[in-house]
């Protein structure tokens, strides 16, 4: 005859089960030790996307977060376009001038036209700014010149942004490499801004929004060709703008 069954047979232990022990020594241990499992433990089928829904809910997963689900991360020091652009903003708002500079390609240009989104180019229109990579070095020595009046206090400013968005791809652009002009696509966003300049008890709030026009290049895997500019009441009387928006 067979004996009766163990009413608490031994149980094989999860890969992620953590036993609680007594730590008294002078406390018998239980027979039966309490074990704490993972309520959501890792499941082989979701990370490697087996068949059906679940391969579907990773599918999303890995696009939502590619590099915390596949592992991949994004190649080093390079940025996508669209965390290029937030970088950019961040730049001015921590007043690293000559980092910011270096965004630009040499025959890039920093843009804001006098009628604003309506404005078709900049040559048949006047400009409320229209500065090539020289004007922008003039710029940026002016704002580390200790006798720069207009700085005394200094301007402070802040960028909120809201996400870039990708636009239709533009014209081709040429960019140098070696000792000739290769064409090369270039990347378009469009980013509303919300801009905060302030100096001394004075504030100066502008809204509107940028397009960006990126090519490829540069340490991060952008350079600016074009920053437009195009501020909600670019026709109105607008105050001075010390620094960039």
């Amino acid at each position: 005859m067979n004996p009766d069954p163990d009413p608490n047979p031994a149980r094989p232990e999860s890969a992620n089960a953590v036993r609680l022990e007594a730590s008294n020594p002078g406390r018998p241990k239980s027979p039966n030790p309490v074990r704490l499992e993972s309520p959501n433990p890792v499941r082989p089928e979701l990370v490697e996307g087996q068949d059906g829904a679940q391969a579907d809910v990773a599918s999303r997963l890995r696009q939502a977060q590619p590099e915390r689900i596949v592992g991949v991360p994004v190649a080093e020091g390079r940025l996508s376009p669209e965390d290029f652009v937030v970088h950019e903003a961040e730049l001015i708002d921590d007043r690293r001038w000559d980092d910011w500079l270096a965004l630009f390609a040499p025959d890039g240009r920093y843009w804001v036209p006098l009628q604003g989104a309506a404005q078709a180019d900049a040559q048949t229109h006047n400009a409320l700014a229209l500065e090539d990579r020289l004007l922008l070095e003039l710029r940026v020595k002016r704002l580390h010149s200790p006798r720069a009046h207009s700085q005394h206090p200094a301007s402070r400013c802040q960028h909120v942004l809201q996400a870039p968005r990708r636009l239709p791809a533009g014209p081709d652009a040429r960019v140098a490499e070696g000792d000739s002009l290769v064409n090369v696509e270039a990347v378009r966003l469009r980013t509303a801004f919300l801009y905060i300049e302030s100096r001394g008890p004075q504030q100066v709030l502008l809204a509107g929004h940028c397009i960006h026009t990126l090519v490829p290049g540069g340490p991060l895997g952008w350079l600016i060709r074009e920053k437009r500019v195009n501020l909600l009441d670019a026709g109105q009387p607008l105050p001075a703008i010390q620094l960039f928006v």
